[in-house]
Protein backbone atom coordinates (compact mmCIF):
# COMPACT_ATOMS: atom_id res chain seq x y z
CA UNK A 1 0.00 0.00 0.00
CA UNK A 2 1.50 3.35 -1.00
CA UNK A 3 1.92 6.36 1.24
CA UNK A 4 -1.04 8.24 -0.28
CA UNK A 5 -3.43 5.40 0.55
CA UNK A 6 -2.00 5.15 4.06
CA UNK A 7 -2.68 8.85 4.61
CA UNK A 8 -6.25 8.44 3.33
CA UNK A 9 -6.84 5.57 5.76
CA UNK A 10 -5.37 7.69 8.58
CA UNK A 11 -7.60 10.66 7.74
CA UNK A 12 -10.75 8.50 7.62
CA UNK A 13 -9.95 7.16 11.08
CA UNK A 14 -8.68 10.40 12.60
CA UNK A 15 -11.47 10.53 15.21
CA UNK A 16 -10.23 7.19 16.60
CA UNK A 17 -6.73 8.46 17.36
CA UNK A 18 -4.76 7.61 20.50
CA UNK A 19 -7.62 6.14 22.50
CA UNK A 20 -10.07 9.06 22.23
CA UNK A 21 -13.52 7.97 23.38
CA UNK A 22 -12.45 4.66 24.92
CA UNK A 23 -14.10 4.25 28.33
CA UNK A 24 -12.24 1.15 29.53
CA UNK A 25 -9.03 2.16 31.41
CA UNK A 26 -7.35 -1.12 30.40
CA UNK A 27 -8.19 -0.71 26.69
CA UNK A 28 -7.19 2.96 26.77
CA UNK A 29 -3.77 2.10 28.23
CA UNK A 30 -3.24 -0.65 25.62
CA UNK A 31 -4.11 1.71 22.75
CA UNK A 32 -2.18 4.67 24.13
CA UNK A 33 0.95 2.92 25.37
CA UNK A 34 1.24 -0.14 23.11
CA UNK A 35 -0.59 0.33 19.82
CA UNK A 36 0.10 4.05 19.38
CA UNK A 37 3.18 4.48 21.57
CA UNK A 38 5.61 6.93 19.93
CA UNK A 39 8.48 6.44 22.35
CA UNK A 40 11.69 5.69 20.36
CA UNK A 41 12.53 2.25 21.79
CA UNK A 42 16.17 1.15 21.73
CA UNK A 43 15.34 -1.71 19.33
CA UNK A 44 14.27 0.70 16.60
CA UNK A 45 17.81 2.05 16.37
CA UNK A 46 19.45 -1.35 16.80
CA UNK A 47 17.38 -2.81 13.96
CA UNK A 48 17.57 0.26 11.72
CA UNK A 49 19.45 -1.42 8.86
CA UNK A 50 17.14 -4.43 8.71
CA UNK A 51 14.03 -2.25 8.83
CA UNK A 52 15.28 -0.10 5.95
CA UNK A 53 15.03 -3.09 3.60
CA UNK A 54 11.26 -3.48 3.97
CA UNK A 55 8.26 -1.31 3.09
CA UNK A 56 7.11 1.56 5.31
CA UNK A 57 4.00 -0.41 6.30
CA UNK A 58 6.03 -3.49 7.25
CA UNK A 59 8.36 -1.27 9.31
CA UNK A 60 5.34 0.14 11.12
CA UNK A 61 3.91 -3.33 11.75
CA UNK A 62 7.26 -4.77 12.86
CA UNK A 63 7.53 -2.02 15.51
CA UNK A 64 3.96 -2.74 16.62
CA UNK A 65 4.78 -6.45 16.96
CA UNK A 66 7.85 -5.52 19.00
CA UNK A 67 5.68 -3.46 21.38
CA UNK A 68 3.07 -6.21 21.71
CA UNK A 69 5.73 -8.85 22.44
CA UNK A 70 7.28 -6.46 24.97
CA UNK A 71 3.85 -5.98 26.58
CA UNK A 72 2.86 -9.68 26.66
CA UNK A 73 6.31 -11.26 27.33
CA UNK A 74 5.35 -14.68 25.89
CA UNK A 75 7.55 -17.75 26.20
CA UNK A 76 6.46 -18.78 22.71
CA UNK A 77 4.97 -16.93 19.73
CA UNK A 78 3.11 -18.85 17.03
CA UNK A 79 3.61 -17.35 13.56
CA UNK A 80 1.51 -18.47 10.58
CA UNK A 81 2.69 -16.99 7.30
CA UNK A 82 5.65 -16.78 5.01
CA UNK A 83 8.53 -16.02 7.42
CA UNK A 84 9.58 -12.37 7.71
CA UNK A 85 13.02 -11.92 9.26
CA UNK A 86 12.26 -8.36 10.40
CA UNK A 87 9.08 -9.43 12.20
CA UNK A 88 10.88 -12.30 13.93
CA UNK A 89 13.79 -10.11 14.94
CA UNK A 90 11.59 -7.35 16.34
CA UNK A 91 9.34 -9.71 18.29
CA UNK A 92 12.39 -11.41 19.79
CA UNK A 93 13.86 -8.04 20.73
CA UNK A 94 10.57 -7.22 22.45
CA UNK A 95 10.79 -10.43 24.48
CA UNK A 96 14.27 -11.94 24.51
CA UNK A 97 13.13 -15.20 26.13
CA UNK A 98 10.55 -15.95 23.43
CA UNK A 99 10.74 -18.80 20.95
CA UNK A 100 8.97 -18.32 17.60
CA UNK A 101 7.36 -21.40 16.10
CA UNK A 102 6.49 -21.08 12.40
CA UNK A 103 3.50 -22.70 10.75
CA UNK A 104 2.33 -22.54 7.13
CA UNK A 105 -0.06 -24.29 4.75
CA UNK A 106 2.13 -27.39 4.87
CA UNK A 107 1.71 -27.80 8.63
CA UNK A 108 -0.54 -30.75 9.37
CA UNK A 109 -3.23 -31.17 12.00
CA UNK A 110 -1.09 -33.84 13.70
CA UNK A 111 1.90 -31.46 13.91
CA UNK A 112 -0.22 -28.73 15.49
CA UNK A 113 -1.65 -31.20 18.00
CA UNK A 114 1.81 -32.52 18.82
CA UNK A 115 3.13 -29.01 19.46
CA UNK A 116 0.14 -27.57 21.31
CA UNK A 117 -1.47 -30.51 23.11
CA UNK A 118 -1.79 -29.66 26.80
CA UNK A 119 -0.51 -26.11 26.21
CA UNK A 120 -2.04 -22.69 25.77
CA UNK A 121 -1.03 -20.09 23.18
CA UNK A 122 0.20 -16.82 24.68
CA UNK A 123 0.69 -14.87 21.45
CA UNK A 124 0.02 -15.61 17.80
CA UNK A 125 0.62 -13.64 14.63
CA UNK A 126 -0.91 -14.78 11.38
CA UNK A 127 -1.14 -13.28 7.93
CA UNK A 128 -4.52 -13.77 6.28
CA UNK A 129 -3.21 -15.69 3.32
CA UNK A 130 -3.33 -19.34 2.25
CA UNK A 131 -5.54 -21.57 4.41
CA UNK A 132 -5.79 -18.99 7.20
CA UNK A 133 -9.43 -19.70 8.03
CA UNK A 134 -8.90 -23.40 8.71
CA UNK A 135 -5.69 -22.62 10.65
CA UNK A 136 -7.54 -20.09 12.82
CA UNK A 137 -10.29 -22.61 13.55
CA UNK A 138 -7.62 -25.17 14.42
CA UNK A 139 -5.73 -23.05 16.94
CA UNK A 140 -8.37 -20.78 18.52
CA UNK A 141 -9.26 -23.47 21.05
CA UNK A 142 -5.67 -23.28 22.36
CA UNK A 143 -5.93 -19.57 23.23
CA UNK A 144 -4.97 -19.08 26.86
CA UNK A 145 -6.04 -16.41 29.33
CA UNK A 146 -4.83 -12.98 28.12
CA UNK A 147 -3.69 -14.60 24.89
CA UNK A 148 -3.18 -12.16 22.02
CA UNK A 149 -3.86 -13.04 18.37
CA UNK A 150 -2.69 -10.62 15.67
CA UNK A 151 -4.35 -11.07 12.27
CA UNK A 152 -2.49 -9.20 9.54
CA UNK A 153 -4.31 -8.15 6.37
CA UNK A 154 -7.88 -7.85 7.66
CA UNK A 155 -8.72 -5.20 5.02
CA UNK A 156 -6.80 -6.81 2.16
CA UNK A 157 -9.89 -8.09 0.28
CA UNK A 158 -13.62 -8.63 0.62
CA UNK A 159 -12.87 -12.16 1.85
CA UNK A 160 -10.55 -11.01 4.64
CA UNK A 161 -12.95 -8.22 5.63
CA UNK A 162 -15.76 -10.77 5.96
CA UNK A 163 -13.51 -13.09 7.96
CA UNK A 164 -12.57 -10.26 10.36
CA UNK A 165 -16.27 -9.39 10.78
CA UNK A 166 -16.91 -13.01 11.76
CA UNK A 167 -13.99 -12.91 14.22
CA UNK A 168 -15.36 -9.74 15.85
CA UNK A 169 -18.74 -11.46 16.30
CA UNK A 170 -17.22 -14.77 17.48
CA UNK A 171 -18.11 -15.35 21.15
CA UNK A 172 -14.70 -16.97 21.71
CA UNK A 173 -12.97 -13.64 20.92
CA UNK A 174 -13.48 -11.24 23.80
CA UNK A 175 -11.95 -7.86 22.88
CA UNK A 176 -10.91 -6.91 19.35
CA UNK A 177 -8.97 -3.93 18.01
CA UNK A 178 -9.40 -3.02 14.33
CA UNK A 179 -6.24 -1.24 13.12
CA UNK A 180 -7.21 -1.60 9.42
CA UNK A 181 -3.87 -3.18 8.50
CA UNK A 182 -4.25 -5.80 11.21
CA UNK A 183 -6.66 -6.88 13.90
CA UNK A 184 -5.76 -7.73 17.49
CA UNK A 185 -7.78 -10.17 19.59
CA UNK A 186 -7.63 -10.53 23.38
CA UNK A 187 -8.96 -13.69 25.00
CA UNK A 188 -10.11 -13.03 28.56
CA UNK A 189 -13.64 -13.78 29.72
CA UNK A 190 -13.33 -11.14 32.45
CA UNK A 191 -13.31 -8.47 29.74
CA UNK A 192 -16.53 -7.04 28.32
CA UNK A 193 -16.87 -8.06 24.67
CA UNK A 194 -16.04 -4.98 22.60
CA UNK A 195 -14.59 -4.06 19.21
CA UNK A 196 -12.48 -0.91 19.06
CA UNK A 197 -11.70 0.87 15.78
CA UNK A 198 -8.24 2.42 16.13
CA UNK A 199 -6.38 4.93 13.98
CA UNK A 200 -2.94 3.36 13.66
Amino acid sequence: MDRVNQWLVWLRRMKYSRGFGIQSPWAYRFVRYVINEHYPYYAYGDMHDMLQDISALRRKLSRLYFRIANYRQPDCIIDYSSPCAAYDAMMQRGCRKTFIRHYDDNTTHDEIEAHLSGKKIEMLRMSLEGSYQSFFDEVVSYAGNMCIFILEGISRSSETRLFWKQVVEDTRCDVTFDLYYCGIIFFDKKLFKTNYIINF
